[in-house]
């Protein structure tokens, strides 16, 4: 399989997961998703196709967490 062919498949199955409900909320490292994923912008799309939100966030580590959501996140404060 091509390395193109792993990144769709990889993005896919995530978002997916939170599109078909089987994840309320899922998240995965920004590193990863850049990684693996294609880039932020390649699983933006992904995403927009199927009615997926997503939000970066940073975990107490200090790294950067991509969330994805079926539903769309709220900024408390």
């Amino acid at each position: 399989m091509s390395e193109t062919a792993d990144t769709n498949r990889w993005a896919d199955e995530w978002l997916d997961s939170v599109a078909n409900g089987s994840n309320t909320m899922s998240q995965r490292k920004l590193s990863s998703v850049e990684l693996r994923g294609g880039g932020i912008e390649f699983v933006k799309k992904i995403a927009e196709s199927k009615g997926v939100h997503l939000l970066i966030i940073e975990d107490d580590k200090g790294n950067e967490l991509v969330a994805a959501s079926a539903k769309p996140f709220r900024v408390v404060c």
